[in-house]
């Protein structure tokens, strides 16, 4: 029988692999570079590898805070490459929280998923399904963020 997060879970994957084009042959100055004074593509890894470690915490699953967690979460700016983790660490971790959501959304019951996920946002989706797929779509805005930089720097689009 289907899941109601099954496609969410797809997505998860399909995320993983549109991020890892995205920055598959970025040099040192792209990963650096700030378009328009947005946050570099370095900050957008890390800060989407941060939210998909909140979202493990919000399925209770043990996932302990890292020393370079803050650097990336909202309203944070971003900093050089002497103060970040490298962008492999950050892919890496981004890789294997995608395996611990694929292995614990479809463990979660429907009476779970009704609940209220208690927390100040988002509102307007104030279940614990409404969370997981907001949280969805706000990874799969930074991805396309992290595509737009790309094509900024000149390099070849993926579609």
């Amino acid at each position: 029988m289907p899941h109601e997060l099954d496609g969410l879970v797809a997505m998860v994957s399909f995320n993983e692999q549109a991020l890892s084009g995205a920055v598959k042959d970025f040099q040192d100055e792209d990963w650096l570079h700030r378009p328009g004074g947005a946050n570099h593509a370095l900050w957008v890894v890390g800060h989407i590898a941060v939210y998909r470690r909140e979202w493990l915490r919000k399925l209770k699953v043990n996932e302990d805070p890292l020393d370079w967690e803050e650097q990336f979460t909202m309203g944070s700016a971003p900093g050089t490459t002497a103060t970040d983790p490298a962008p492999r660490v950050l892919l890496d971790d981004i890789a294997l929280s995608g395996q611990s959501l694929h292995k614990h959304l479809p463990t979660l019951l429907p009476e779970q998923l009704a609940e209220p996920h208690g927390l100040a946002f988002p509102k307007f989706a104030p279940t614990l399904s409404g969370f997981c797929q907001f949280m969805l779509w706000h990874e799969s805005y930074h991805v396309g963020q992290v595509g737009l930089i790309r094509r900024v720097r000149g390099l070849e689009g993926l579609a």
